[in-house]
């Protein structure tokens, strides 16, 4: 098991940037579920915000020296195929939002499967979240979901 330090340390630097795509894929779903007839009007922004807020994530775990390579290189427990997953993950993420853009820009006569696209998205980010925090609890035994 990581030190204490080190989790402590960890979660501090995970914390506010975990909290970032936590508020941002929050006001997605409500976007995303809002009943009004002008909800896709919403969605741009709501969207953008879910975006930039998952670049930060990724940022944060794939830069060099980044959340991952702190984690791959802990002899603590062997993680790598779990973060092949989140790498993964990303990649999935990243696409789906890129479809919702494009559905967004030009919807489709069928608003039922407009709404069914962008809230692939927020299905997506929410399982890769709960992912994320079970390889952190495992690592560094916190539990990160305590606001979530």
């Amino acid at each position: 098991m990581a030190g204490t330090e080190v989790g402590r340390s960890a979660l501090e630097r995970i914390e506010p940037q975990r909290g970032r795509l936590g508020t941002a894929l929050h006001d997605y779903q409500l976007a995303v579920l809002d009943p009004e007839p002008q909800w896709t009007a919403k969605m741009p922004s709501a969207l953008g915000s879910l975006r930039a807020a998952f670049e930060e994530h990724v940022a944060f775990t794939e830069t060099a020296d980044g959340l991952f390579d702190e984690m791959l290189h802990d002899d603590t427990i062997d993680v790598s195929s779990e973060i092949d997953q989140l790498r993964r993950d990303h990649q999935a993420i990243t696409a789906a939002i890129t479809r919702a853009e494009e559905a967004l820009a030009s919807p489709p006569s069928d608003e039922h499967h407009l709404r069914e696209v962008v809230a692939s998205v927020a299905r997506l980010v929410a399982r890769h979240r709960r992912r994320g925090a079970q390889l952190l609890y495992d690592v560094y035994n916190v539990d990160t979901t305590g606001g979530d």
